[in-house]
């Protein structure tokens, strides 16, 4: 009758420090993912803010800018060059802006936006894609009739005009 005891209760330690274990293994890969979630804010800021800087030099010069400087005023100043992601602008013309914000570390997704011009003064259509790579083969998101896709290995996050 002991011996049955001391099994049952065996029994019920291992499988129950079986389920905590899983527990403890499930909760720290939702904790790493909320992490890298958090780190990957950091791109997805320093894009929404150019690409409102973007707007607005457009606005006021009928093209966007090639160079991050100009965009970046004391009144507004932006993040540029953050703790896991550095932000460039990889094209600029009249009629629209793409910002690469290119993460600093492997485990990071990298993230492209893009500001166009619809051809009302006020209104301009923007795309975020995020890549489940850090360093992405760059594909440009496509414009389809009057939408813009993101292609590739590029997951569309955000497409508002």
């Amino acid at each position: 009758m002991m011996m049955m005891s001391k099994q049952i209760n065996n029994k019920i330690f291992w499988g129950g420090s079986i389920v905590i274990l899983s527990i403890l293994l499930i909760g720290r890969q939702i904790y790493i993912n909320i992490i890298k979630n958090n780190k990957e804010i950091e791109a997805i800021s320093q894009i929404d803010a150019i690409s409102k800087m973007q707007m607005a030099f457009h606005f006021d010069n009928d093209k966007f800018s090639h160079r991050l400087q100009e965009l970046n005023t004391p009144e507004h100043p932006i993040n540029l060059r953050g703790k896991n992601y550095k932000s460039h602008i990889i094209k600029a013309d009249n009629q629209e802006t793409v910002i690469l914000a290119a993460a600093k570390k492997g485990g990071l997704s990298s993230y492209l936006g893009v500001v166009a011009y619809t051809g009302s003064k006020e209104k301009y259509q923007t795309i975020v894609c995020k890549s489940d790579r850090a360093n992405p083969k760059i594909t440009l998101p496509i414009q389809k009739g009057k939408i813009w896709q993101c292609v590739n290995d590029l997951n569309q996050l955000l497409n508002q005009s």
